[in-house]
């Protein structure tokens, strides 16, 4: 895969990270307005059933019609549905919220994965264009050091040749790559 590909995945898998995390608030907010529901339905439920109560009696009493029971039997039969499909959202809420925030690690992982290997073939490609007269110059002043006595390991001559930048340098270094290559984030 070429440079292009690999960042116009870690774009992708990034697009889509940032749209999932979007989602738990949505749903937070759908929850919580349900909740409100459900506070409020109770009340409700509570006066629909002492409507029907009345209502049973009432046309015992033969002062209202058989539809008028059957009205304030509906009603109740209503705001109860009404009560059991708010319960029924939350759950699934719930669940959505378990699977969203799965989601968003398994798309955190694989964003830093993307990052990981975009970064990787930038390091190589980087590294092919050092040439090989380069690491040959590198090879004898190792071995002339080395023939003075005291160099130590290859890593802390690698160390005392080539010292870290400052971070300031070194951040800078990493914006400049970011922006020759195009990579946001």
């Amino acid at each position: 895969m070429d440079l292009k590909e690999l960042l116009s995945r870690y774009e992708t898998v990034r697009s889509e990270l940032e749209e999932v995390k979007r989602k738990p608030e949505i749903l937070r907010e759908k929850a919580e307005a349900m909740r409100k529901l459900l506070v409020e339905l109770e009340g409700v439920i509570e006066a629909a059933n002492r409507r029907k109560d009345e209502a049973l009696v009432n046309f015992a009493a033969g002062d209202i019609s058989e539809a008028q029971l059957a009205d304030a039997r509906e009603h109740l039969n209503t705001v109860l549905r009404q009560k059991a499909e708010a319960q029924e959202f939350l759950e699934a809420a719930g669940k959505a919220s378990r699977q969203l925030q799965e989601r968003i690690s398994d798309l955190s992982v694989k964003l830093v994965g993307c990052r990981h290997i975009f970064w990787n073939a930038v390091a190589e490609e980087l590294k092919s264009k050092i040439t090989s007269a380069a690491i040959a110059n590198v090879h004898a002043v190792y071995a002339s050091r080395s023939l003075a006595g005291g160099v130590g390991t290859y890593e802390n001559f690698l160390r005392q040749l080539f010292p870290l930048p400052p971070i300031d340098e070194a951040q800078k270094a990493q914006n400049e790559l970011a922006e020759r290559y195009g990579f946001a984030g």
